[in-house]
């Protein structure tokens, strides 16, 4: 997946995503056996290739580790133009096999040895801030709210006033922030469950045409070390 800054996140985001931690970090599953009136134990000893040309997220829900655990990021750089090039598995076999099976038998190699010492893979500090920045960009509403935002009877935070300080949020801690309607869909069962806010439709808010009603939730504030942090001079 390309390693550029893009405003769109796609990937592991649908409910139920969370089965694929189970196929890879080798989870006892039930299965079923067609036509078979017994269940079968199956290991989640699976690998799993997900290729993309956008910026990966994933719904991680309360257990980051468990995908920091699981996740290796691969990235292609500098890519040329693709040229179509009919049966290209067999052109390459063909011409690049021996070199293929070379190339597999050094990686294999190096995984024995990796696990012989470490009893894992060893990834580089480039490899683990990849897979790090993926896990902060998942669950950055989350963090968000945990280190801006905090509970306080009689006070209300509008829908636009949070996406605007979860953006600022997000500059500072040079995280690409989601679209506004994400942020309010994933936002809102944090706020309710973790800060018991309410969400309101009467939120009021004073412009220049006098005290209209907006979208909010009741019964929070931001974090006032969020609000009085040291800013940084432009």
């Amino acid at each position: 997946m390309p390693d550029t800054p893009h405003p769109l996140h796609f990937g592991l985001t649908h409910e139920g995503i969370e089965i694929l931690k189970s196929l890879v970090g080798g989870d006892p599953m039930g299965g079923e056996v067609k036509y078979g009136l017994k269940l079968v134990d199956v290991p989640g000893t699976f690998n799993i290739c997900l290729t993309t040309n956008e910026r990966l997220r994933i719904r991680i829900g309360h257990d980051s580790e468990s995908w920091r655990n699981r996740l290796w990021n691969i990235v292609w750089h500098h890519l040329r133009p693709i040229k179509m090039i009919p049966n290209f598995a067999e052109v390459l076999w063909e011409q690049e096999g021996e070199g293929i099976v070379a190339w597999a038998v050094r990686g294999a190699a190096l995984l024995l040895s990796d696990l012989k010492t470490y009893g894992h893979v060893k990834l580089s500090q480039q490899q683990q801030e990849r897979i790090d920045r993926i896990i902060a960009e998942s669950v950055c509403v989350r963090e968000f709210v945990r280190q801006c935002v905090q509970a306080q009877p009689g006070s209300d935070l509008s829908s636009g006033e949070l996406f605007v300080q979860y953006e600022l949020w997000c500059r500072c801690q040079n995280i690409i922030p989601i679209f506004d309607k994400h942020f309010f869909s994933e936002v809102r069962p944090i706020l309710e469950e973790e800060l018991k806010a309410k969400y309101s439709t009467k939120i009021q808010r004073r412009n220049k045409k006098g005290i209209t009603e907006v979208r909010g939730y009741l019964g929070i504030m931001l974090n006032p070390v969020w609000v009085n942090r040291p800013k940084k001079s432009p």
